[in-house]
């Protein structure tokens, strides 16, 4: 392998994600990188369901999203995937005072092998 390239690919959702994609050596075929952005492998035979979150920080959109995401893992199982949907915030006194980020997460609905184990 050569290196890498990034790759864009169409979910069954609709959604277009990036894929990190192995650069193969001339005559040979590209793989996808197991664990790399391997969104179409974990949605292929499992169902979800969409909820909608905004996260919110003071400092960066950054924040804002680990913080919806870090909060609804404390109460959900499953997450897989987000997408952001909108940016905004507040400002006060011609400053950004907070970063509000809406989010569609998807979660894995447990099978009955995930219930088992879990």
């Amino acid at each position: 392998m050569n290196g890498t390239m990034t790759k864009v690919r169409k979910l069954p959702t609709g959604n277009s994600v990036p894929v990190t994609v192995a650069t193969p050596k001339r005559g040979a075929k590209a793989v996808l990188q197991p664990g790399v952005f391997a969104e179409e492998r974990l949605m292929k035979n499992n169902t979800y369901k969409l909820i909608e979150l905004i996260g919110v920080s003071e400092g960066t959109v950054e924040e804002a999203i680990k913080n919806a995401i870090s909060r609804a893992g404390k109460t959900l199982k499953g997450l897989d995937w987000f997408e952001v949907t909108e940016t905004r915030g507040l400002i006060k006194n011609g400053k950004v005072s907070q970063y509000q980020v809406k989010l569609k997460v998807g979660f894995r609905l447990m099978s009955d092998e995930d219930l088992r184990m879990a």
